[in-house]
């Protein structure tokens, strides 16, 4: 399913991906604070949201690389409207 080229599929990789990384980052960070931090401050919620949205790139390189062009344009999609979501979430009061 992940070798065809359509808009459909790109857009579930752009969608999932994010998401699927960013409850691992939760996990991570709840273990490193448990075992390293000892109550302190671990990963910030804004990185964690940054570094899942940035990790997109990784298939948009894959699907570049295998002249994919339908399913990157699936992937730019929710990038996009994460990268949106996230600048006005975290930095709406900062921007207005």
């Amino acid at each position: 399913m992940l070798s065809k080229d359509t808009f459909w599929v790109g857009l579930a990789v752009g969608t999932l991906t994010p998401i699927m990384l960013f409850i691992a980052l939760i996990e991570i960070n709840t273990m490193l604070i448990e075992n390293y931090f000892r109550g302190g401050a671990g990963l910030s919620e804004q990185f964690r949201a940054i570094i899942s949205v940035c990790v997109n790139i990784l298939p948009f390189i894959i699907y570049n690389r295998t002249r994919k062009d339908n399913a990157m344009r699936g992937i730019m999609l929710p990038t996009f409207i994460y990268a949106v979501v996230i600048l006005f979430y975290y930095f709406g009061s900062e921007l207005f």
